[in-house]
């Protein structure tokens, strides 16, 4: 009902009877005789006449002292209620002069749960039960004399039809003065707020979505709820408020929550991504440690324990990778959870002021399930070195010099790493030697197959030999302003491509010993070419003709300029000094040989760059780091020449992040075998490395 009527009528003198404005001549034609009932009570008295709703007093927080509740009784405007005149001038200080809107805004409740509050609460009036009046929440087509019920109410189910009524007989003009000396009151629940923050629109019974009336809120169930459902057993002894009030306690609990999130949770996560990162620079340090020890003391045993220390340092870059691998994982998890908090205080601040109580009450559940910290693995299981002793033999030699102890579900985690592909062998060996005598200085191997391989000298002679070391082709190319190094490739059809700077174009050997020029090139000089095992992409090292810049670019099997790699993809920096030689791992990495720069340069296909190798790891310290031939096998290990002058010559394994994982072949410097510049890899991954002062091939097998 519109209250402002009622608090008019409060201050009125005399005596009335006040309904609804439409209802109000009715009450004459209702079905029983309201009028001998209220002949019953004093009308000096304070009565409070209805029926209520609820089998119990309704209980709401109270408004005045914090934690505390209040109940009381009421009744329900949908059936009718009378204030006698002496409780409605008691009521007057509480409720006159437009209160009581006021005191319905505070309370946050419907019209005739204010008035019930008043009278209940405040006057300590009790509410007087008339079973003769009836709700529109009653079935009332059980009632069996429904002439002796003061008031009936509509709803689906409770429809009658009045023979002879007509709207003529409904007059509309006010009533007549009586010698009645009570109000009566009829009135149908409708939500008393005027905070105009609060959401307008109703909440649905979800048990009776039909009934207009779900305005109040279970506080135990946290539900909307309509008159039907709160008398049921389901929300026995349970407490209620209006929906309005549930919307303020919600919104007060979600403050409470994100203050939590802001002051504790969202600490402690970030607390717990720096010890995850403590912890991986631990883990990277631990392992760190393992390789130096192992490295130092694999380095007495000479060849025999190069090969057991290769496989050991394998096995603990695999032991990095997955920690690294979970390490990650965790962080990003926690990265995650930290989003979605972000998340949810981001939705609350940006709407939380006009969200309605079920949008509140999904975002609160969203808090709760976000308050826990993942359970994450902060600390894991490190290998450990275990020195051992023993005789200098194959075996003896592995317990003398120690045996890598993993944790078991690192084993676990390292088979998911290489299923199905070979792996290093505990030993390599040399398959053959094969003598070229038509080739000065060898500087680069280019092999697809292993029946026949295409082998470079230092004066840009080109030779074609068989597995036995014949010869099957020969071409000369000319090369004016750089030395020949990884100056030609083979493609996927086992055809020749080759760099000539006399006219500095890139050319095709065709069959009959024609060639055909694929690309010229104009103030700049390539250098060094190879071609995609995946795309057949010809990716070319090139110097500009004032020696002072370098790139890469990548062209499709036509030419066609696909893309340049000069500089890094932040920065003006540049990438490379001297592309000598390159290569491409099956990540898609372009690995440069850059002998100037003293460094192995990746950059990802996008030219990302993604790591610059300086033999940190795998070269004394102090000393000079000078690469050149390069070549990736199907692991994705990077190898590379080192051939410094006053060192060991040797062939330096990476991992396809960078990492050194071993020295897979070292030559001494009083052997001679020890001058290697050329790397290339076959279709049965053997190595060909070519010797720069004796024109010997050497074939070696590393994986099994």
């Amino acid at each position: 009902m519109d209250m402002a009527p009622m608090g008019h009528l409060l201050n009125r003198s005399g005596t009335y009877i006040f309904t609804d404005a439409s209802d109000f001549s009715l009450i004459e034609k209702m079905p029983g005789n309201p009028y001998a009932l209220l002949q019953k009570y004093n009308h000096t008295e304070n009565w409070y006449l209805g029926k209520p709703s609820l089998s119990h007093p309704l209980e709401i927080q109270s408004r005045s002292r914090e934690g505390q509740k209040v109940a009381f009784w009421f009744a329900t405007g949908g059936a009718g209620f009378c204030i006698s005149k002496a409780l409605g001038i008691a009521m007057v200080p509480e409720a006159g002069g437009g209160k009581l809107i006021k005191v319905g805004d505070s309370i946050r409740l419907p019209d005739d749960c204010t008035i019930g509050y008043i009278i209940n609460h405040i006057l300590k009036v009790d509410l007087t039960r008339v079973d003769l009046f009836h709700s529109h929440l009653e079935s009332q087509f059980r009632i069996q004399d429904p002439k002796k019920h003061i008031t009936l109410s509509y709803n689906e189910q409770n429809v009658a039809s009045v023979p002879g009524f007509s709207l003529k007989d409904d007059p509309t003009s006010d009533p007549e003065e009586g010698d009645m000396k009570l109000i009566w009151a009829v009135s149908t629940p409708t939500l008393c707020v005027s905070d105009d923050r609060l959401p307008t629109q109703k909440m649905k019974c979800k048990v009776h979505p039909d009934q207009d009336s779900g305005v109040l809120c279970c506080q135990q169930c946290e539900a909307p709820v309509c008159m039907k459902c709160i008398s049921t057993e389901r929300h026995h002894g349970h407490s209620f408020v209006a929906a309005s009030e549930m919307v303020v306690s919600m919104r007060d609990k979600c403050h409470e929550e994100i203050a939590k999130i802001k002051d504790t949770i969202i600490p402690n996560c970030r607390l717990v991504v720096q010890e995850l990162g403590k912890n991986q620079d631990t883990s990277k340090h631990l392992l760190s440690q393992v390789r130096t020890t192992m490295t130092s003391k694999i380095r007495k045993m000479k060849d025999i324990l190069d090969d057991i220390l290769s496989n050991n340092m394998k096995e603990l870059t695999d032991i990095e990778h997955v920690l690294m691998h979970e390490y990650q994982d965790e962080v990003h998890k926690m990265n995650e959870h930290l989003a979605r908090l972000q998340e949810v205080l981001d939705e609350f601040e940006k709407k939380g002021q006009h969200m309605e109580s079920g949008d509140l009450m999904s975002i609160y559940n969203r808090i709760q399930k976000l308050k826990e910290i993942p359970s994450l693995k902060l600390h894991h299981d490190h290998p450990t070195f275990q020195e051992g002793s023993g005789q200098m033999d194959a075996e003896t030699l592995e317990a003398l010099f120690g045996k890598l102890t993993v944790p078991k579900y690192l084993k676990n985690s390292m088979q998911k790493i290489h299923p199905n592909k070979p792996k290093l062998a505990m030993r390599i060996q040399k398959v053959k030697a094969i003598h070229v005598p038509d080739i000065d200085r060898c500087r680069h191997i280019s092999c697809m197959k292993s029946n026949k391989t295409w082998v470079g000298d230092e004066l840009g002679n080109l030779v074609e030999i068989d597995p036995k070391g014949n010869e099957l082709h020969k071409i000369k190319t000319h090369h004016f302003r750089q030395q020949p190094t990884g100056f030609h490739a083979v493609t996927l059809e086992d055809e020749l491509l080759f760099i000539d700077q006399y006219d500095d174009s890139i050319s095709k050997l065709l069959s009959g010993r024609k060639k055909k020029t694929l690309i010229k090139f104009k103030e700049w000089t390539p250098i060094s070419i190879h071609v995609s095992h995946s795309s057949d992409d010809l990716l070319v090292g090139m110097v500009d003709d004032t020696q002072q810049k370098a790139k890469v670019v990548r062209y499709d099997a036509s030419g066609k300029e696909l893309k340049t790699y000069e500089f890094h993809e932040d920065s003006k920096k540049r990438l490379y000094n001297r592309p000598h030689y390159l290569s491409e791992n099956i990540n898609g990495d372009i690995v440069v040989s850059d002998w100037e720069k003293q460094v192995v340069v990746a950059v990802g296909m996008t030219g990302n760059h993604r790591f610059d190798y300086d033999a940190e790891g795998g070269h004394p310290p102090g000393t000079i780091f000078e690469p050149s031939g390069i070549c990736t096998d199907i692991l994705g290990n990077i190898l590379v020449c080192d051939n410094n002058d006053h060192l060991d010559d040797s062939v330096h394994m990476l991992d396809k992040d960078g990492r050194f994982l071993c020295l897979l072949l070292r030559l001494p410097s009083s052997s001679l075998e020890r001058r290697i510049r050329a790397l290339g890899l076959d279709d049965s991954c053997n190595l060909w490395i070519g010797d720069v002062d004796t024109n010997e091939i050497r074939v070696y097998k590393y994986l099994e």
